[in-house]
């Protein structure tokens, strides 16, 4: 099918980004959110993108306003009504993904596809919440979603050719590198991630100075190092993708005690 309109759910960083890179390819984007604080920081976000792509000379002032114009927002999902596919990028806790799901599939047309986000949980359940299960795919993007290249491409047991055809043919023209993966826990890159992630923790809660670590990582080619990844990503969505491996994998993906206690005061 051909995807025109395009929804996106939640605009934090990772949002944002999406946001931003579906106007820079000339999709007309369907944009929603809890409230207008948050709508309006939302777009603030997408904006500062196209004026940093502006100070580097990679777009001109026009061209970003002319791409803005073509972002809708709200806080309500009768914005999605029309959108050819939505992208939820909420929280990485099921109760919540459940609610985005079941509202979005109760507006969205028929056709539609809804694409998660999620970087560990379950496509296949995440679509049986649904009418529409064949319709139903995860589109898992890297932060920062404007500059990363990768995305995940993850059918559930219900999940269409069409759908998959139509998800990798979106991630082609966006000029993303787009990798099908089988549907597990954590899938392809949180496997990975995860443990690296858990041990940057462990190295800090054994009285490593956190900037050791990251130059460590740093040093030996990684763009940016575990902990900085941790700030930028939120920790929060960090214990919920890893909470989810151990529950699946059992001891080899163990929650060190410094990332339970970093959830739990809040300090993400």
């Amino acid at each position: 099918m051909a995807l025109k309109a395009i929804g996106v759910i939640g605009g934090g960083v990772m949002g944002a980004g999406i946001v931003q890179t579906l106007l820079n390819a000339g999709y007309g984007v369907r944009f929603k959110e809890l409230d207008q604080v948050l709508v309006d920081r939302s777009i603030k976000r997408v904006e500062k993108i196209f004026e940093s792509l502006r100070k580097k000379g990679m777009i001109s002032e026009v061209e970003a306003k002319e791409k803005m114009a073509s972002l809708a927002a709200s806080t309500n999902y009768g914005i999605l009504a029309e959108a050819d596919l939505v992208i939820e990028a909420v929280p990485e806790r099921i109760e919540i993904k459940e609610e985005v799901l079941r509202e979005t599939d109760r507006i969205c047309k028929p056709a539609a596809i809804l694409a998660s986000n999620t970087s560990s949980l379950s496509i296949s359940e995440l679509g049986g919440m649904t009418k529409r299960p064949s319709n139903v795919i995860g589109m898992h993007w890297f932060n920062p979603a404007h500059i990363m290249k990768l995305i995940e491409v993850v059918p559930g047991i219900e999940t269409s050719q069409g759908t998959i055809e139509a998800v990798l043919h979106l991630c082609k023209n966006l000029g993303k590198l787009p990798v099908q993966v089988k549907e597990c826990a954590g899938f392809l890159v949180n496997r990975l991630l995860g443990i690296y992630m858990n041990e940057a923790m462990y190295l800090v809660q054994e009285g490593h100075q956190p900037k050791i670590v990251d130059r460590a990582a740093e040093g030996l080619g990684i763009p940016m190092g575990p902990l900085k990844l941790g700030d930028m990503v939120g920790w929060d969505t960090i214990y919920h993708a890893n909470r989810t491996l151990q529950e699946e994998y059992g001891s080899r993906f163990v929650l060190p005690a410094l990332l339970e206690e970093v959830y739990k005061t809040n300090r993400w």
